[in-house]
C-alpha cells in the first residue's frame, strides 16, 4: 500500500503533473490571512465528517446499497499503524494531487465552468471509493473542489482530507489499542435524536466555514500558473 501511494507522489513531483507548493494561485486582498484560511478548512473537515456519518446513520439503506453492489468493504479489517500513516498522511497527499491538483486544474485551465470542473473532479474522487453515498450524497469531494478552485492550492484541501480522515480513523485505531482488538467491525450507530442534532451541527460548521473563506478568498487576482 505504502507503494502504491508514494509512487504517484513521486511521479507527480517528477513530472509536474500538478504542484506541491505551498504558495496560493491567486494574489489576494490586504485582508485575507493564510492562518485564518488553514484554520477554517480544518474547522469544515468536522462539518464535512458530521455530515457524512450522520448521514450515514440516518439513512442506512445507503450503506446496505453499498454492499450489495460492491461487497461488504472495509468491514470486519483490522486497522494497524500503517493504516493510520496510509488514510491520514499519503492518501491526502496522492488523491488531493490527483484529483483536484491534475484534474480540476486542467479543466479549469481549459476553462470550463468551475462547478463542472468541480462536480466531476468530485465524481472521479469518488468511484474507487465503491460508495454510492461518496458519489452521490457525500459533500466531501464537492468542499475540497470548491476550496481548491479560490485558492488554487492543494493544500487546503490536503488539509481538510487528512484531518477528515484522521477524525474517521486514529480514534478507532486507539479504541483497538486500549480493548486489545484492532478489528474495525464498522457496526456504530446513534439515536435519531442524537444523529440528527449532529448532522444539523455539521451544516451549520459547513456553512459558517464556507461563508468565511469565501470572504477570505472574495478580493482575488489570478496568477500565471495555477499550480
Amino acid at each position: 500500500m505504502f507503494a502504491i501511494q508514494l509512487l504517484p507522489i513521486l511521479v507527480f513531483l517528477i513530472r509536474k503533473y500538478t504542484s506541491y507548493s505551498f504558495n496560493f494561485g491567486y494574489r489576494f486582498g490586504e485582508s485575507f490571512s493564510k492562518k485564518k484560511l488553514y484554520l477554517w478548512a480544518a474547522i469544515a473537515s468536522v462539518g464535512c465528517l458530521l455530515f457524512d456519518m450522520m448521514m450515514v446513520m440516518i439513512f442506512p439503506i445507503v450503506e446496505e446499497w453499498d454492499i450489495l453492489i460492491f461487497g461488504n468493504l472495509g468491514s470486519d479489517s483490522d486497522i494497524n499503524f500503517l493504516d493510520v500513516i496510509s488514510g491520514c498522511l499519503l492518501a491526502p497527499l496522492v488523491e488531493e494531487a490527483i484529483f483536484r491538483g491534475a484534474i480540476e486544474r486542467r479543466l479549469l485551465e481549459k476553462n470550463w465552468n468551475p462547478w463542472y470542473a468541480i462536480v466531476i473532479s468530485a465524481v472521479l474522487f469518488a468511484i474507487p471509493h465503491g460508495s454510492l453515498y461518496t458519489l452521490f450524497l457525500s459533500c466531501f469531494g464537492i468542499f475540497v473542489g470548491w476550496l481548491y478552485y479560490r485558492t488554487r492550492s492543494i493544500w487546503p484541501g490536503i488539509l481538510v482530507h487528512a484531518l477528515y480522515n484522521s477524525l474517521a480513523i486514529v480514534p478507532a485505531f486507539i479504541s483497538g489499542l486500549v480493548s486489545g482488538d484492532t478489528t474495525n467491525k464498522d457496526e456504530m450507530s446513534l439515536p435519531l435524536g442524537i444523529s440528527i442534532p449532529l448532522l444539523i451541527m455539521g451544516i451549520v460548521i459547513l456553512y459558517y466555514s464556507v461563508k468565511q473563506i469565501a470572504s477570505l478568498t472574495k478580493d482575488r487576482t489570478q496568477l500565471e500558473s495555477l499550480g
